[in-house]
């Protein structure tokens, strides 16, 4: 089973992939914090999908899928 973790830190943002106790990715963004969090949302949100995509496509691979 995979886990994301979030850290919405004042100075940086931080994006963990984990799979069993193994980080798979780490992204790190700067926060931004005088401008709030929304700003940061979009990218979060498309680091998120990216990881879904590529653990979608890494499991098709070494299940053969079509």
């Amino acid at each position: 089973m995979y886990t994301i973790g979030i850290d919405l830190g004042g100075t940086f943002v931080k994006i963990g992939l984990v799979e069993s106790g193994k980080v798979l990715n780490f992204k790190v963004l700067p926060a931004h914090s005088e401008k709030g969090l929304r700003n940061n949302l979009p990218e979060i949100k498309d680091t998120i999908n990216l990881w879904k995509r590529r653990i979608k496509r890494d499991k098709c691979l070494r299940n053969a899928c079509q």
